[in-house]
């Protein structure tokens, strides 16, 4: 699905790369994203559901 605002890391706010791994379910493909700033993110439906690891992003 292509969408006028693509998803972005809700650590840095960057767009999102090609997923790492993609995996079907009952639900929607499953995807697995590296962000730049180092935080992986699972996504499904092109929404974040889901974050693992540290960010090297720095907090305000």
């Amino acid at each position: 699905m292509v969408t006028d605002n693509p998803p972005s890391c809700p650590a840095c706010a960057w767009p999102l790369t090609p997923p790492a791994s993609c995996h079907p379910s009952s639900e929607g493909a499953v995807r697995y994203v590296r962000c730049i700033c180092g935080q992986w993110l699972v996504l499904q439906r092109d929404a974040v559901i889901g974050t693992a690891g540290p960010t090297a992003f720095a907090a305000p």
